[in-house]
């Protein structure tokens, strides 16, 4: 029942091909990659504190929900991949990212997601690309742009926020 801090300074912690994967009892408290962080929750939810990538930043969470536990952006990265085999996030308390404006997020949620876009004191507003991603149901949000494309819901549920521009390019 511990928790788990990562560092790779320059590196990159994982592959796409071969995840860091763990197993604890405790929570993700700290990660930081100097390019891209693959990580994988074996056996359990993904609970993360904070989790930072100068490129992708990509959780997967195979055998339940991926839930950021500390108040704010539990992802910042340039782009974010969340895979989630039951929720991302919750209603009331979304999945907080924050994205380069030129990355996108990707992914999918077996049961529902909830991600939010959040603009952070003295940096520009936040912008999130959704490009690729599927659900039963989603609730997508955004303090500036919002931009979808690729973007899929089951069961029909998709509820889309934007504090600026809202882009829809291609949902179903």
């Amino acid at each position: 029942t511990g928790d788990l801090s990562l560092t790779a300074g320059n590196g990159t912690i994982g592959t796409a091909a071969v995840p860091f994967s763990y197993t604890i009892g405790g929570r993700l408290l700290a990660v930081s990659a100097g390019t891209d962080a693959y990580l994988k929750a074996v056996g359990h939810d993904m609970v993360v504190g904070r989790v930072f990538a100068q490129g992708l930043a990509s959780l997967h969470a195979p055998d339940g929900d991926i839930i950021g536990y500390l108040p704010g952006v539990s992802v910042s990265a340039f782009d974010a991949r969340l895979v989630a085999n039951g929720n991302i996030g919750a209603n009331g308390n979304p999945f907080e990212v924050q994205l380069n404006k030129a990355g996108n997020l990707t992914g999918s949620a077996g049961l529902s997601a909830y991600v939010y876009a959040p603009t952070i004191t003295g940096q520009p507003t936040a912008i999130l690309n959704v490009d690729g991603f599927t659900a039963q149901s989603a609730s997508l949000s955004s303090d500036g742009d919002l931009t979808l494309d690729n973007v899929s819901t089951s069961l029909g549920d998709l509820t889309a926020a934007a504090g600026q521009d809202l882009k829809v390019i291609n949902t179903s």
